[in-house]
């Protein structure tokens, strides 16, 4: 006989300890919450790779692969680790975004759901594993847990009286499947539903954005970085970055690797900027000032004069208007193209040094500030004096 499945258990748990903790915005900010939970803490695969190898495991040469199979069970999603010298418990998670199916949503189910192990106080000696209990025991856990986790990504008191799965799946910030499971069950099947509501709740901005796009590669790029002055995504091929917005200097995080915290952290806070559609070179694909159409060869417009192709000026921003050179600048020769670097439409700065880009220099592009207050009228005092170009 197979253990009883405690479905009300789980899925009314879930909302206890949303209520417990004083967690009423949603998506749920998984990082948030895990912080405010006693003795739980949570570190991706590649997070306890490099903290083991500076201990001196394995000489130094721990791998993701080997955290995978050792600590964490083998799963390619998560997993609990009990400490054996204190009361804490580690949530290990694979962030790694290039594994086949994994999402940034998909990476949140499986955190959910190990919170809910560890919250229904779940079985388990080193780690949530088949070893040392039954199939049926083992299946049972991870059955509480599903309902665990799609009752805390998604508590379904806080739905409108009719609700959708893409609705479902930009206000939670969850998979299409896990959208799908939960309109259903609100649809056909409510007797699976928690019996206890969330008193007070509301919603941040949904996490839509766009990568920034990197012209010069079909893979996109290595790293992105949020910069919490612009609020704007930047991306490069080197952790070292300047904002392209704002001219900020940034520490990228690994896409591959990550990107889910960025995404956990900020994502419903990236500001898309304007941007000039430019081709694989950074060449502008028609005159971004006049219109005209040019050809891939002009380096500048024969109707207005700019200069078409975004690129490092090896100016930079100064607060003193005339230490700005006013004369022509031919952008064409090496020595006016500062670090050398060829960039994205968007850029209003050098993501390599700083220096302000061709079509920021020329003013081709909108100020930043006047773009983000455009956009976020209410957010004004989010912008110190300093950051005002008077």
């Amino acid at each position: 006989m197979g253990k009883v499945i405690r479905w009300n258990l789980a899925r009314n748990k879930a909302i206890q300890t949303l209520a417990k903790f004083n967690i009423s915005i949603f998506p749920l900010e998984l990082f948030q919450l895990i912080d405010k939970i006693p003795h739980l803490e949570i570190m991706s695969y590649i997070e306890m790779c490099k903290e083991l190898s500076h201990l001196g495991y394995l000489d130094g040469k721990v791998t993701v692969a080997w955290v995978q199979e050792h600590l964490a069970d083998g799963s390619q999603d998560a997993a609990l680790l009990r400490m054996s010298n204190s009361l804490d418990t580690i949530i290990l998670y694979n962030s790694d975004l290039f594994v086949y199916g994994h999402t940034e949503q998909r990476i949140r189910y499986s955190i959910a759901h190990e919170i809910g192990h560890f919250i229904l106080k779940h079985k388990f000696q080193t780690m949530i594993a088949r070893n040392g209990i039954s199939a049926a025991v083992y299946n049972a856990f991870e059955k509480e847990a599903e309902a665990f986790a799609a009752s805390l990504l998604m508590p379904y008191g806080t739905f409108p009286s009719k609700v959708s799965v893409a609705e479902l799946r930009e206000k939670y910030d969850v998979s299409k499947k896990a959208a799908e499971i939960m309109f259903n069950a609100v649809s056909k099947q409510t007797y699976v539903l928690p019996a206890i509501r969330l008193n007070h709740y509301g919603f941040s901005h949904p996490r839509q954005y766009t990568l920034p796009s990197n012209p010069f590669s079909i893979l996109g790029f290595k790293y992105y970085a949020y910069c919490k002055n612009c609020h704007g995504l930047t991306g490069g091929n080197s952790p070292n970055l300047f904002c392209s917005y704002c001219g900020s200097k940034l520490t990228a995080l690994s896409f591959k690797y990550g990107f889910f915290k960025i995404h956990e952290e900020f994502g419903g806070s990236i500001m898309k900027y304007s941007e000039i559609k430019t081709d694989s070179s950074g060449h502008a694909v028609e005159c971004p000032q006049c219109g005209s159409e040019i050809d891939t060869t002009d380096q500048y417009c024969a109707v207005c004069g700019i200069f078409l192709i975004n690129q490092c000026t090896g100016i930079y921003e100064t607060n003193d208007p005339f230490a700005m050179p006013t004369e022509h600048i031919s952008f064409e020769q090496k020595a006016n193209s500062g670090c050398g670097r060829k960039l994205p439409g968007y850029a209003r700065y050098c993501t390599g040094c700083g220096a302000l880009s061709t079509f920021g220099f020329q003013n081709l592009l909108q100020n930043w500030q006047k773009e983000y207050m455009d956009a976020n009228p209410m957010k004004i005092a989010e912008i110190t004096d300093q950051d005002l170009p008077f």
